[in-house]
């Protein structure tokens, strides 16, 4: 199996050399490593020439973000299939190896990610999925159970899937990497997934609330056009009985941030929107900000109220407002 090794690089002059390394340390040689550099100031190409003779550096002219540093590596390579790896992330050396073994074991799968580690501050910490060992099955269905996760580092994609789904879109701002997934889902629903952190993803340091609040307002502004051009797409495909559920469950996720952070405007807007992707429990929600002061005590609660519903169906939720009925509101709201 020839797999080319894709990395975009920007400004990782400190970081590059730990995601070279990891993948030119495989048990599984790939074919080739191909690291675009997307314009870097920093000294990161300076750095990449002391790999010279063991990758391909391709150069950028125009710094566009890692979608297109990507795109480029794909028009590029020479194997059968894609491998992905950031510029300051890094692989476990038996990955590559472990995803080759699995796909043979499972010829009809044209893409397969694995489970990954994200460190922060020192600290490591495996992405939550509730499976154990591999499994397979219909993408938007075993995503939407938590059966499996998706994160770009983590994934092998076969060079034909490009010729129909497409390349990353660069203009879809924050969520290529999701546009990209949802449109191979479309066309190649089966995917595979191997439940053992074979990637490590670094992140940064920064006010963790300040970054949150930017993502949790940028979902509404980035997150939701995705959505609406997906459920078309579902729709065009004879996709949208498995998609819809998966949809929902994003858009539920999103306005569960939207909620902890008090963003009571967009959270409402939101769920108009997608009334007809929600749950109960966020519905009545919905009532509620439309007919109290978005400062209210009784707003305060509402991610609360979230919360104990368990994001999952309504039954915690109509079990939690008999509690509220027989014992009041709890003491936080009480003003």
């Amino acid at each position: 199996m020839k797999i080319s090794v894709i990395i975009p690089a920007f400004n990782n002059a400190d970081t590059i050399s730990r995601a070279v390394d990891s993948a030119l340390s495989q048990t599984l040689e790939p074919l080739e490593i191909i690291v675009v550099d997307d314009c870097s100031t920093d000294k990161t190409i300076d750095v990449l020439k002391g790999f010279e003779g063991r990758i391909r550096l391709l150069q950028r002219d125009q710094n566009r973000g890692p979608g297109a540093a990507r795109n480029d590596g794909i028009k590029a390579m020479a194997g059968e299939w894609a491998a992905f790896l950031d510029g300051d992330d890094e692989w476990a050396r038996d990955k590559l190896e472990m995803q080759t073994l699995f796909l043979k074991h499972n010829p009809e799968l044209v893409w397969c990610g694995t489970n990954y580690s994200i460190k922060k501050n020192g600290l490591q910490n495996t992405s939550i999925s509730k499976t154990e060992g591999e499994v397979k099955g219909e993408y938007f269905s075993l995503m939407n159970k938590g059966l499996c996760s998706s994160s770009t580092i983590t994934l092998m994609i076969k060079a034909d899937v490009f010729a129909v789904s497409g390349l990353f879109e660069p203009q879809v701002y924050r969520n290529e990497d999701r546009d990209l997934y949802w449109r191979i889902a479309m066309d190649f629903p089966e995917y595979g997934f191997i439940n053992k952190p074979l990637s490590v993803q670094y992140m940064g340091r920064g006010s963790e609330e300040a970054m949150a609040k930017r993502a949790a307002a940028k979902d509404g502004r980035y997150l939701f056009p995705l959505i609406d051009r997906s459920l078309e797409n579902a729709r065009r495909k004879g996709r949208l009985e498995k998609f819809r559920p998966f949809a929902g469950k994003i858009v539920r996720n999103a306005m569960l941030s939207m909620a902890f952070l008090e963003l009571w405007k967009p959270f409402g807007k939101s769920g108009e929107k997608y009334s007809h992707l929600l749950p109960v429990h966020y519905k009545a929600l919905l009532c509620l900000c439309r007919s109290v002061p978005f400062s209210s005590p009784a707003m305060r609660c509402a991610y609360r109220i979230l919360k104990l519903a368990g994001l999952t169906g309504s039954d915690r939720f109509l079990d939690y407002w008999k509690y509220i009925k027989a014992n009041g509101l709890p003491a936080e709201v009480q003003e």
